[in-house]
């Protein structure tokens, strides 16, 4: 996003700032996702929105190392702990029941949650390729139902 976007975004966000709240409480929350690919400008610039006293902001990254260290002085540093990839079986599981997919062994699908890291986003596509190989060996259709929806 170049600087002209981000600082109209965060005049936007001024503005909103300036209305009346329908909540009980003084303080307005933002959120601001994958900081870290921002420009050190742009994070300069997003630091200096942040000294608002009304105003707390929730950013999020994977890459802690890549902000400011004058953006990051001004946060909190909560860290998630990643998921187990066990955990993510059921929720593959239902999926492909869903949508009617090839039923997949939990040996591959722990395979491709290791090899997506746990991420959502490279594991849709990955499921997807692993049904489809399976109903091309199986000679069913070539075309998957599920969808990924961005």
């Amino acid at each position: 996003m170049d600087e002209k976007k981000f600082s109209k975004q965060l005049e936007l966000c001024e503005k909103k700032l300036m209305v009346s709240s329908l909540s009980a409480s003084k303080y307005r929350y933002m959120i601001f996702n994958e900081v870290h690919a921002l420009s050190f400008d742009k994070q300069e610039r997003l630091k200096q929105f942040m000294e608002n006293e009304f105003f707390i902001s929730i950013l999020t990254t994977n890459y802690i190392e890549r902000l400011d260290t004058r953006l990051f002085s001004h946060c909190y540093s909560v860290n998630f702990n990643p998921a187990e990839y066990s955990d993510y079986l059921p929720r593959l599981k239902e999926l492909i029941n869903k949508n009617k997919l090839p039923s997949v062994s939990d040996e591959r699908l722990l395979e491709l949650v290791e090899d997506a890291e746990g991420d959502w986003r490279a594991l849709g596509p990955m499921l997807i390729t692993e049904c489809n190989l399976l109903k091309r060996k199986a000679g069913v259709g070539k075309q998957s139902k599920l969808k990924l929806v961005g």
